[in-house]
């Protein structure tokens, strides 16, 4: 039962730590969803994503088709001097498709003979640089680093970017500085939503974003791919409908539903509360239809829309963007833009490798196209 005031997820990673290391667990033991689940009172849901950071950490090895099993690390092999690549992701953000990032990497990386090993920060500025810092001085021959905003690490990368270490920038933009950056085509999967929704007659389209717009480019382009939209139909954007950072606003006006909702789902009490403040808001303005700035959006507006009994599609349509594997386990299908996750990873490894064999190299920015997964609209 978790009494701290804590995501879930959090819980259970912090017991199965514990009793590893006090030796409860040998190497080979077998993790359930399902046992997990009943011995933390949680969904199932919860308890994947929590065995999702663990194998994130090499604390578990997932085996296709047999389960999830307590990584022996007594059997692995020494890495040969020079063929370490560290990737840095934020911890806990979304830990499904950060794996999908590093077997895509992963893959990649072992054509050319290197090891990836993942260090799971925070979503700390500061906790950023001290790990990028660090994979540095270890000697590692680069860096895939996901950062949480534009502006982690900005001093600290163009430094790096100008003594031509091998670094490559996954998910974000850093627009002016000489990075190897790799991307989805935020822009375009949002502008094509939005014109789905368009010729399903839909005029009066919110935006909504857990995030400030301003902070995180892919919300940036994807704002923008939402504002063309509306000029290529001959609309103007209602700013009364776009709805930005509630992470923040909920963080402060309900602090224990925010540290819930980290938990993703089911949303619950003053969660409730706060998310039917937003439907209400949007839908007194005529609102039809709602662009979730990620898939966590679109699901928390879905579960509210199930709380007020308002039916989706039929009395709001929502769409969401990434096809988050957690989309499965709704019952109401939803439309989202496509990322290739497993792509992004395995382009940014291909062009870490280009840097290392010419570090002299230009700074190249690539961007991954996306594809609309039309459901209910």
């Amino acid at each position: 039962m978790n009494t701290a005031k804590q995501p879930i997820y959090l819980d259970i990673m912090h017991t199965i730590k514990n009793k590893i290391s006090k030796n409860e667990y040998q190497a080979g033991y077998k993790f359930t969803e399902a046992a997990l689940a009943n011995d933390f009172s949680c969904s199932r849901i919860t308890a994947k994503r929590a065995l999702d950071e663990l194998t994130q950490e090499g604390i578990i090895e997932r085996k296709k088709g047999s389960g999830s099993y307590l990584a022996d690390f007594s059997s692995r092999p020494e890495v040969e001097e020079g063929k370490n690549i560290t990737l840095i992701f934020p911890h806990g953000y979304l830990a499904s498709n950060l794996m999908t990032y590093f077997y895509g990497s992963s893959d990649m990386l072992s054509t050319r003979g290197y090891v990836p090993g993942i260090i799971a920060g925070s979503a700390d500025t500061v906790n950023s640089e001290e790990l990028i810092s660090r994979a540095v001085a270890s000697g590692c021959a680069g860096i895939i680093f996901y950062p949480e905003r534009d502006n982690d690490t900005t001093e600290l990368l163009t430094t790096l970017a100008v003594e031509d270490f091998p670094i490559v920038v996954i998910d974000k933009q850093f627009y002016g500085l000489p990075v190897n950056t790799v991307t989805s085509d935020n822009y375009e999967g949002v502008r094509a939503a939005m014109q789905l929704l368009h010729d399903n007659g839909h005029r009066n389209i919110a935006f909504v974003s857990d995030h400030n717009i301003n902070t995180r480019s892919t919300i940036k382009d994807r704002f923008l791919g939402f504002a063309m939209a509306h000029k290529e139909n001959g609309l103007k954007v209602n700013l009364d409908n776009v709805i930005s950072d509630f992470n923040h606003t909920l963080k402060e006006s309900h602090p224990d539903a925010y540290n819930q909702v980290i938990d993703i789902l089911p949303l619950t009490g003053s969660q409730h509360d706060f998310f039917i403040d937003i439907i209400k808001r949007l839908t007194s303005n005529g609102v039809t239809a709602i662009v979730g700035s990620n898939d966590l959006v679109a699901m928390y507006i879905v579960k509210t829309c199930e709380y007020m009994g308002l039916s989706v599609p039929d009395d709001l349509s929502i769409v969401g963007f990434d096809d988050h594997i957690l989309l499965q386990h709704m019952g109401v299908p939803i439309t989202t833009v496509r990322q290739d996750f497993y792509g992004m990873g395995y382009q940014a490894a291909e062009l870490l490798m280009k840097k290392i064999d010419n570090r002299a190299m230009p700074a190249e920015k690539i961007v991954l196209p996306v594809e609309i997964v039309a459901r209910f609209y």
